[in-house]
């Protein structure tokens, strides 16, 4: 694999991980009780959405510029599987603590998506040089993620 396919299917993971993400948030703060964290996860799905923006647009520029040699819809779909298999919980079990009412489980699961995101970002910048402005954006935002997560579950 290429160089550049490489930093093209880890802009998908990454792509693949804020959607992950806001869905995820999605869920809690649909299925939670509490106003104060349905607004916490409210809050943090649609920063997901934000990141998925600034990839979104990262790529496309990059593209402009002759970096993207673009991946096929299976390469597509293989980095949103190492996505889900390696840094978000199976969707049966996000459904599962979402539904089941557990906010301490639920604060622990974000909790390790927010690090999982933070050292997946900060190695991205390894592979994709020239996206660091955009993805050290996102990693400082992550790292509130996570301080807003740790409060939370010190309340919880």
């Amino acid at each position: 694999m290429s160089a550049q396919s490489m930093a093209d299917e880890v802009l998908e993971m990454a792509l693949a991980m804020e959607r992950l993400g806001r869905d995820f948030y999605g869920s809690l703060a649909g299925a939670c009780g509490r106003t104060e964290m349905c607004k916490l996860f409210r809050r943090l799905a649609n920063q997901e959405t934000d990141h998925e923006k600034l990839f979104l647009q990262y790529r496309a520029e990059w593209a402009r510029s002759g970096g993207a040699a673009g991946l096929t819809e299976a390469q597509k779909t293989r980095a949103a599987a190492m996505v889900r298999a390696s840094l978000i919980p199976a969707p049966e079990k996000v459904k599962q603590v979402a539904l089941g009412g557990n906010l301490r489980a639920a604060l622990e699961m974000a909790v390790q998506m927010e690090r999982d995101a933070i050292r997946f970002y900060t190695e991205l910048i390894e592979v994709v040089p020239l996206a660091g402005g955009t993805v050290g954006k996102i990693v400082r935002e992550e790292r509130a993620h996570l301080r807003d997560l740790l409060g939370a579950a010190e309340g919880a």
